[in-house]
């Protein structure tokens, strides 16, 4: 099984397959000090995006029951977790493995959290096109 950060690498490159996949550019900062992971061209426009993701079904065994929510770490940071702003992003992507799906949001609709909620029925239309994305 992956370890936590290989998974997290992982949703990284899913995520720039994706963008390739809608027709846009993924352009990978040098390094890991950047506060974004990616920075996507569309539509004329260049967006800063940081990727989290959720792997609670390959993580933790959750036999036959459901899962219908998901809490995904959105602070930046080791040991002292700094959350984003929209100074530092433009977008967080989450790659929600337990459904199969993204969440994009915009970094202003974020709040001061550093964990956030995400239930199945929120991830219904991914917002691509907040990207410039099809």
């Amino acid at each position: 099984m992956k370890e936590g950060k290989q998974l997290g690498e992982l949703a990284e490159q899913m995520f720039a397959v994706e963008v390739l996949n809608r027709g846009g550019i993924p352009s990978k900062p040098i390094g890991d000090s950047s506060p974004y992971d990616w920075v996507v061209h569309a539509g004329g426009k260049f967006h800063r995006v940081q990727v989290k993701s959720s792997w609670m079904g390959v993580l933790f065994r959750t036999g036959k029951r459901s899962v219908n929510r998901c809490r995904v770490s959105i602070a930046c940071g080791a040991s002292a977790k700094v959350i984003y702003t929209k100074a530092t992003i433009d977008f967080l992507a989450v790659w929600l493995e337990p459904f199969q799906s993204w969440l994009i949001r915009p970094a202003n609709k974020i709040g001061k959290r550093k964990t956030m909620q995400v239930r199945r029925s929120d991830c219904e239309g991914a917002s691509w096109s907040l990207l410039g994305l099809s």
